[in-house]
């Protein structure tokens, strides 16, 4: 779906009006944005527009994403997550070297917002599903537009999907292969607790620092040859499951939820950022 404006402005809906540089229909985003469609239009120069005292880093590529000048602490988090869209100069500061062209890239800069050691990643655009997922990520003033969406942070951490290879047999099997995955990593930084299970639920805990547990149920799905992994509210379990399940390769269907969007099934993502 292509919009031929986009809401920077009030939340009323209305017809298109002229807002500097840019056109805004708050309607494109009322009518698309809530159910994940993109609403999408070429970006004029930004940089007369953006938040006041934010200096972007000199060889960001020109487009949304970008890195502020003097923030980044060489974390690592770029590289590891989206080595094909950041890079460093010769002082161990990253910037954006390309700009995401599709949505499976926009998720990474997404994961690398949500993991990043510092606020350092921003965003200039004005495609209303990326401001809202930075405001859901709980870091709306990383937009240069963010502040004006009225959104609360949320934390998807159920995940369903399906296992049509039929990978598992058992709450406790599935399980199994989480626990493996977490235990082959090179890091070896995960701690992980025995498997309890019973004939619907298997759980276990897993620790990467000191001794802050975090509990992860595994059950079946609604669906036949499905699951269901469910955590309480931390994104960066969230994050590690999604990363087992894309470099597993044999699940399908990968779909996030809030813990009440799953209890009354309401709308869901294929990541959890």
């Amino acid at each position: 779906m292509h919009c031929s404006g986009l809401a920077v402005g009030g939340l009323g809906a209305g017809r298109p009006r002229q807002q500097g540089l840019f056109v805004v229909d708050q309607d494109c985003f009322d009518r698309f944005a809530p159910s994940g469609v993109r609403c999408q239009t070429p970006i004029p120069s930004l940089d007369a527009h953006m938040t006041k005292g934010v200096r972007p880093h000199p060889e960001n590529a020109a487009g949304p994403f970008y890195v502020e000048d003097g923030c980044c602490t060489a974390c690592g988090v770029p590289e590891a997550i989206a080595p094909e869209l950041f890079a460093w100069d010769g002082n161990s500061h990253c910037f954006v070297k390309r700009q995401p062209v599709t949505p499976s890239e926009t998720d990474k800069a997404l994961q690398v917002v949500a993991h990043a050691e510092l606020s350092c990643i921003r965003y200039r655009g004005l495609d209303p599903e990326v401001l809202v997922r930075f405001a859901e990520l709980g870091e709306p003033g990383l937009c240069d537009f963010g502040a004006r969406l009225a959104l609360k942070p949320i934390v998807r951490d159920h995940v369903a999907f399906d296992d049509l290879l039929k990978v598992a047999s058992s709450p406790s099997d599935i399980a199994r292969h989480f626990r493996d995955y977490l235990l082959g990593r090179p890091d070896n930084r995960y701690r992980v607790t025995e498997i309890m299970s019973s004939h619907e639920l298997a759980s276990f805990d897993v620790a990467w620092f000191e001794d802050k547990f975090h509990h992860i149920a595994f059950s079946r799905g609604d669906a036949v040859h499905s699951w269901l992994v469910r955590n309480q509210g931390n994104r960066g379990v969230s994050s590690l499951v999604q990363d087992w399940l894309v470099s597993d390769g044999r699940f399908s269907d990968i779909q996030w939820y809030t813990a009440s969007f799953w209890k009354g099934r309401g709308s869901s993502r294929s990541t959890p950022w």
